[in-house]
Parts: structure tokens; sequence; C-alpha cells
């Protein structure tokens, strides 16, 4: 019974989890900041990741990401490895200012 009380809480959360990220591409939204409304701006799972899809969705440079997610606010340092990471992964080292 315990067992069985416990796998339906992590469906549950799952489940948040899921609709949380389907929103964060699915929003008619395009500002990043005004999503951050929607999600909140801290740094864990549940707010974090699903900003963080909506910012490298909204974006077009590796450049307009990273100032994006810092204008965004919150814990934008967590969400700045994933974005940069990915921004860099697609759009290659070149994509990568090395000035200031």
């Amino acid at each position: 019974e315990i067992r069985l009380s416990l796998v339906g809480s992590e469906m549950c959360i799952r489940d948040r989890h899921k609709a949380a990220f389907e929103d964060a591409l699915d929003t008619s939204e395009t500002d990043s900041i005004a999503y951050g409304e929607v999600t909140g701006r801290a740094c864990h799972l549940p707010m974090a990741a699903p900003l963080m899809f909506h910012i490298l969705k909204n974006t077009t440079s590796y450049t307009d990401a990273v100032e994006t997610n810092i204008k965004v606010g919150g814990d934008n340092a967590g969400r700045s490895i994933m974005v940069g990471a990915i921004r860099g992964a697609i759009y290659g080292e070149r994509a990568i200012p090395t000035n200031g």
C-alpha cells in the first residue's frame, strides 16, 4: 500500500512537470521576462526548467539567449549553464563572443 501511494505521488509530480514544459513551449507569450511571472524564477526544477525552455524557444542566437536569461532575473546563473550549453551546441563555437 505504501509503495502504491508513493508511485501515485511520483506520477502526479511527473505530470505537473510535463504540463509545465508543454506550457512553456506552447504559450503564445514570447516575452520571457513576462513569462517568468507565470513560472516563477527560482532555481528548483518546476520554475527553472520551463522558463529555460521558453528562453531557448524565443531567442534566435547565443547572445540573445544569454542576455534574455540575464534580464529575466531570479536564478539566472543556474539556468545559464543549460541555456549557454544548448545554444552553444546549436550555433557552434563561433557564435560565442570572445570579447565584452
